[in-house]
């Protein structure tokens, strides 16, 4: 026994000086081994045969007499030496690359200890959001909050602690636990922004979730093919299961058969309103400064609140904190930099980040040409700009304090001119459109460390949205050369929205069973929406009237409506096992209008049960929201005008439930399904045809407004590998979506404009080698529902002459063709000694599907009564390319 003695000391100094000893775990291996009433230490000598990982112990810490029985089958090592020493007194060490069984001096220990600290980026300090941090057998594990700290209660003793992050190397600590203690752990990336990761085995997770949560992947928001070069994380959440959007994310994007005003979007906490350029073919997103984005579907956690059908959450970083550096992207169709580095180093840091859109003149030029193909004349102009800066100060080793601005634009102007050239009279078509939109935003966050157990977050913000639609259409009806008739029609439709408020929330983790949320918010609501639409008919006008933009602002007179908004919630996340979790909580909202109060309280409940990577999930959610967005579903581009809650127009209220089964692999394979319900009420549309008046002078247009109800229900499901050389995401979802108005066709149910029935959803990305990848993505959804005019009628004017009236008998009554597309590209990455480069070359829709944006309505000569309807297809096929270096 000596001598076995002597060999365990000598191979424990041989592989604490190994540089090799930390990359081995051994008690990883996967056990297949059945015995029946054998002794044990016979038993622990032909496992570590099968194994070939050597089990070291000494006679008298087992049991002489003690005879075991156990059938496992690709079981790890650790958990097998788990269950067959539970009850000696005895546990088992890494030693190396063997495992040696000792005496576990803390085996009749009751006490319980809590490790705290936070998870950090190891070379640039930042710390990391919802990073992994459990034991080995998963019997105790908890994620980092959006600061990076965690809380993990664990029996005294000697425990082994994994924490682990997308992207990061995995990194093993064991602690000695006599009393509370904080551990700080810094994680080495095993890939960065130019360098290809081959993931060789599923990422480790530390617990699932009761609610239906879309972690997206950033790490492959650089990879698949975007369009003209630009990544964007809003376009990598249109592949997930769910999500419908109009075509190529034109007109926004609906969660479950929801309307597009009850998604959340939050940008470092903070309320983004319209989270889209170029009307949904862009988001607001700067790829560069992304940290984590997360999607909640249903199973919401009462901590949100203010819509019904999702949560998007997205932190930008914070900045490096030991170095300087940057990135610059130059892409087809933008170009972006960013630099960051830190104030103090170790300390504090900053960022900031420009986005810019810079073919402005291509544009003007390639669609005058465009405009002159199809018989006519017109330009269309465009640009959109981002700016993003954080600062933070660390000011001690609990608290920092963070500052962080968002500022964007978009500016659209089109022309054109129209003319028949057949029959007699003829027709001129005029138009002029403008549209300008814009986010910003402001907030102060502090963290603070309580305790080992507690957590505190405050902030205070500012939030705005401008959001200016403006169109003129002239008609002119020529006979020999000759105007005979004009028809004048101009809209001003406009939406101001500005939000301050004051937060503040605590985390606490009273046991290792229960972590605890809880908080409040305040936030004070101005609205100023408006719409004002004139016309004017007659022979006799010899010059344009007043519908000038500047003259339609003036007449706008558009109302101001304030008010408040409180809100508070509990909510507690009870794991009574390893098995089991329950999410409870409610949230409770209180909407102060002019002259009333709405009490909205919004239980909220899920389930999950989590076994041998098997997972079933069930929930149901009650919901309300404060705003309301009224938006056309036919003919031309959108019209979006926000509205609040008043005193008439009360809050949406709505409820979602869902049940749902998944299957994790050891090789990589991730497939399941999930069926859900969601019932809407206070929905608002408008009714189509009609576009009422939104101004300060008539205040009857909230009572005119029509107020329905909605629901939807589907069925997704999804089969994705996320291990080794080739990954692939691929989902389907069955889907119907449905709204309904007294007021409107005729108080009969119709569809929904996202309602595209079937959705199919193909990714794949193939890792050629260490410098190179391929990307595919496929589409396919059934075409989407819009209202067309089914007929015209001619209204007799004073002086003589006549109008054409468009006749809508139904609501959403045709459906789009149904819309495909197919990307392909490549990815190269090279490293140098000053930095990283990457170049990017795909080509957009391959197959040049012209997949309609909207419809255009033209005047047909030779039958007046009748019109020709011309789908805009914006976006055919697209070379997609960019370079970025990175220091």
């Amino acid at each position: 026994m000596k001598l076995r003695l002597t060999s365990v000391l000598f191979i424990l100094c041989f592989y604490i000086v190994s540089p090799y000893a930390q990359e081995m775990i051994p008690d990883e291996v996967m056990v297949i081994y059945a015995t029946k009433n054998k002794p044990l230490k016979k038993t622990l000598r032909e496992i570590a045969d099968k194994t070939g990982v050597n089990i070291a112990f000494q006679d008298e810490i087992l049991p002489i007499d003690s005879l075991v029985s156990i059938a496992v089958r690709n079981k790890p090592l650790g958990l097998v030496i788990d269950a067959l020493i539970r009850k000696t007194g005895a546990k088992y060490k890494i030693v190396g690359n063997q495992l040696v069984i000792v005496k576990d001096e803390f085996s009749k220990a009751k006490d319980e200890i809590t490790v705290s600290g936070y998870v950090k980026d190891e070379d640039t300090k930042e710390r990391l959001i919802s990073a992994n941090v459990f034991l080995y057998d998963k019997s105790g594990g908890t994620v980092t909050n959006e600061y990076g700290f965690y809380s993990l209660t664990l029996p005294k003793g000697v425990q082994r602690v994994y924490f682990s992050y997308l992207g990061y190397k995995l990194r093993i600590k064991e602690l000695k636990l006599t009393k509370d203690t904080t551990i700080n752990v810094d994680l080495s990336s095993s890939a960065v922004l130019n360098e290809v990761l081959i993931v060789e085995s599923k990422i480790v997770k530390a617990r699932e979730l009761p609610a239906t949560i879309e972690s997206v992947p950033l790490d492959q928001l650089q990879s698949f093919v975007s369009l003209g070069g630009e990544p964007d994380v809003i376009r990598l959440v249109h592949q997930l299961p769910g999500v419908s959007t109009g075509t190529d994310g034109f007109g926004g994007m609906s969660i479950r058969g929801g309307s597009i005003d009850q998604n959340l979007v939050l940008l470092d906490g903070v309320q983004i309103y319209n989270p889209n350029h170029a009307l949904g073919v862009f988001s607001v997103f700067n790829s560069n400064v992304i940290k984590s984005a997360q999607l909640y579907k249903s199973g919401f956690p009462a901590r949100y609140g203010s819509r019904l059908s999702s949560v998007m959450d997205i932190w930008t970083r914070d900045g490096n904190k030991q170095s300087f550096g940057g990135d610059i992207t130059v892409g087809l169709l933008s170009a972006k930099a960013t630099i960051e580095g830190p104030i103090v180093k170790g300390k504090s840091s900053f960022l900031i980040s420009a986005r810019r859109t810079f073919w402005d003149q291509w544009l003007k030029l390639g669609s005058e040409r465009i405009y002159d193909l199809r018989d006519g004349i017109g330009n269309l102009g465009y640009f959109f700009f981002d700016f993003n800066a954080k600062v933070n100060f660390q000011l001690s080793e609990k608290s920092s304090i963070y500052f962080s601005f968002y500022n964007g634009k978009d500016d659209f102007e089109n022309m054109s001119i129209f003319r028949s050239i057949e029959g007699d009279p003829i027709f001129e078509d005029f138009t002029d459109r403008r549209w300008d939109w814009g986010n910003g935003m402001g907030v102060i966050r502090l963290s603070q460390q309580l305790g080992k157990r507690s957590y505190l977050k405050a902030a205070a913000f500012r939030t705005n949205y401008d959001f200016e639609t403006y169109e003129f259409k002239r008609v002119e009806e020529i006979q020999d050369s000759l105007p005979i008739n004009k028809t004048f029609e101009a809209g001003l439709y406009s939406s101001k929205i500005a939000d301050q408020g004051v937060s503040i929330d605590f985390d606490f983790l009273p046991n290792p069973k229960n972590t605890l949320k809880f908080g409040g918010k305040y936030t004070h609501h101005s609205y100023t929406p408006g719409i004002r639409v004139e016309r004017e008919i007659g022979n006799l006008i010899e010059e344009n009237p007043e519908f000038g933009i500047e003259v339609m602002r003036d007449r706008l007179n558009a109302p101001e409506v304030t008010g408040s908004e409180i809100q508070f919630y509990i909510e507690n996340n009870y794991k009574p096992n390893e098995h089991n979790t329950l999410n409870f909580g409610i949230h409770q909202a209180i909407i102060n209008t002019n002259n009333q109060s709405f009490f909205l309280p919004q239980p909220r409940l899920s389930y999950l049960f989590h076994k041998k990577g098997f997972s079933l999930k069930t929930s149901v959610s009650f919901l309300s929201q404060y705003l309301h967005l009224i938006t056309n579903s036919g003919l031309g581009l959108p019209i979006d005008v926000w509205l609040p809650s008043t005193d008439i127009i009360k809050p949406q209220r709505g409820w979602i439930a869902s049940f749902g089964i998944e299957k994790d692999t050891e090789k990589g394979y991730h497939f399941g399904a999930e069926a859900y319900y969601k019932n809407m009420t206070n929905v608002l549309s408008f009714a189509e045809g009609n576009l009422l008046n939104i101004t300060d002078d008539d205040t009857s247009w909230q009572e005119r407004i029509p107020v329905g109800i909605g629901w939807a229900y589907g069925l997704e499901s999804f089969f994705n590998k996320t291990a080794g050389n080739a990954n692939w995401n691929m989902n389907y979802t069955l889907g119907w979506s449905y709204r309904e108005f007294e007021a409107i066709n005729n108080g009969e149910p119709f569809r929904h404009r996202f309602d595209r029935r079937h959705n199919f959803k193909f990714a794949y990305l193939h890792k050629i080698n260490e410098n190179a990848e391929f990307t595919l993505n496929f589409q396919y959804a059934s075409g989407n529902p819009i209202t067309l005019p089914t007929g015209v009628h001619e209204v007799p004017l004073e002086n003589g002459n006549t109008t054409d009236l468009l006749i809508y008998k139904e609501k959403n009554n045709k459906v789009l063709p149904d819309y495909h597309r197919l990307d392909v590209g490549f990815n190269f990455y090279s490293k140098y000694k000053w930095g990283r480069q990457k170049f990017s070359l795909g080509i957009f829709n391959i197959y040049s599907q012209l997949n309609p944006s909207f419809i255009e309505v033209r005047k047909i000569s030779s039958n007046p009564s009748k019109f020709l309807f011309e789908s805009i297809s914006l976006l055919p096929v697209l070379p997609s390319l960019s370079y970025s270096i990175s220091f």
